[in-house]
């Protein structure tokens, strides 16, 4: 037997608790083969920040939301041209400001307003 203090919510108690031979001997150590976990790479970040879509549409490249947030401004008018890697909008997500830039040159048209909840893969604009 072996005697211990417990001490619970300011109180003290007194506790003996008998010490208990296993029944079962103790399991040995084994050797085991492993093999190192391959992981895809990631995904660049600077395609994920500037909303680049994942493939064209016929009347245009789709601009993504790379990441839920709301749409805090639009910088660009619809019908404005755009440059490939201007920023077109800002969307606003865990407190932090990220220009979603257009993928390629062309006419923008937008599909959000300001103040829009999106989610990822969300169409924000479209570029023609």
């Amino acid at each position: 037997m072996r005697n211990f203090k417990v001490y619970v919510n300011g109180q003290e108690y007194e506790v003996a608790i008998e010490e208990m031979q296993p029944s079962t001997p103790a399991p040995q150590p084994q050797t085991v083969e492993t093999k190192p976990v391959v992981q895809e790479p990631p995904k660049p970040i600077a395609a994920a920040k500037a909303g680049v879509a994942s493939g064209s549409i016929q009347d245009g490249e789709k601009v993504e939301a790379p990441f839920p947030g709301v749409v805090l401004k639009i910088l660009k008018a619809n019908g404005d041209k755009v440059k490939k890697g201007e920023a077109v909008l800002v969307i606003e997500a865990m407190k932090m400001e990220n220009d979603i830039a257009a993928p390629i040159d062309g006419t923008l048209l937008l599909k959000v307003q300001a103040g829009a909840n999106v989610e990822t893969g969300e169409t924000l604009a479209i570029i023609n």
